[in-house]
């Protein structure tokens, strides 16, 4: 569950996308989530690396020879230039991102970054950034996401969302956890993420 101020938060990046012409709610869920995985790509490659150095083994980063593709690099750009750059370069390498059709590249096989405004963009990044989801100490991208579902007309009656079976799976490929880890699922329901971790 959101606090107040980050639930405040999202409603500001909510309603910034509905004004600046993306007015259907599924497109602006699609585009806020992308941005969010952006973020949290890198924050999760750091832990990996962080990780494997304390081991003594050495990660081989996704963005070893594509530093342009982090967000700490790309979000310092001049707003024409970085709309450019997601749109060009971030969001193709995103889509491409794992082994050749992989559950990742399937599902995003149709997915296109149509955010028109630059000024749209520097301040989604900036209130994406006010959100300090790096510092959490919970699963905030899901807490994010869940909220701004709550938010659509076509969401759940009754407060429940099941993640499709497809998105545990996708998910489960990127974490590749390890028979070391510790996996906890507190609203497990189903046990989807559990049974295929």
């Amino acid at each position: 569950m959101l606090k107040t101020n980050l639930k405040s938060k999202v409603d500001e990046l909510w309603d910034m996308f509905w004004a600046n012409g993306m007015p259907e709610h599924i497109e602006a869920l699609e585009h806020i989530s992308y941005l969010v995985f952006m973020k949290k790509l890198e924050d999760y490659e750091n832990d990996r690396i962080k990780g494997d150095k304390k081991l003594g083994k050495k990660y081989q980063t996704i963005f070893e020879g594509n530093e342009t593709m982090r967000w700490s690099v790309w979000k310092n750009y001049e707003g024409g230039k970085m709309l450019e750059h997601v749109k060009t370069k971030v969001f193709p390498f995103i889509k491409n991102l794992g082994e050749k059709e992989s559950t990742l590249q399937l599902e995003l096989s149709d997915a296109n970054f149509e955010m028109k405004s630059s000024v749209l963009l520097e301040e989604a990044i900036q209130i994406i950034e006010d959100l300090k989801i790096s510092e959490q100490n919970q699963d905030i991208q899901g807490d994010i996401f869940e909220y701004m579902m709550s938010k659509l007309e076509t969401a759940g009656l009754n407060g429940q969302f099941r993640t499709p079976r497809h998105i545990i799976k996708m998910m489960v490929e990127l974490i590749d956890p390890d028979v070391k880890q510790t996996i906890c699922d507190p609203a497990c329901g189903t046990s989807g993420f559990l049974v295929n971790a």
